[in-house]
């Protein structure tokens, strides 16, 4: 089998400006009499956008504040419980 035609199509899929950053990631292979075939993930890196790390900080913020509050609840439930001991 001539994997390069085929990873040339998927590496044309990545941005050309994130290209050397690349990586074919094998998830599985099976290779017997009847068949053969290979799955893979292709990764690249590229730097996040501003509107997504403002998305992401907030997403940051709301998970801690959710955090906050469910710690305050658990702690109102437990000085409730055991005030009378």
């Amino acid at each position: 089998v001539d994997l390069i035609p085929w990873v040339e199509k998927y590496l044309g899929l990545v941005p050309e400006e994130y290209r050397d950053s690349a990586a074919f990631e094998t998830v599985s292979f099976r290779d017997s009499p009847k068949d053969y075939w290979l799955n893979v993930k292709v990764h690249f890196h590229r730097p996040e956008t501003d509107e997504e790390m403002e998305a992401r900080l907030a997403d940051e913020e709301a998970q801690k504040l959710e955090q906050q509050r469910a710690e305050r609840q658990m702690l109102e439930e437990l000085k409730e419980r055991f005030s009378d001991r």
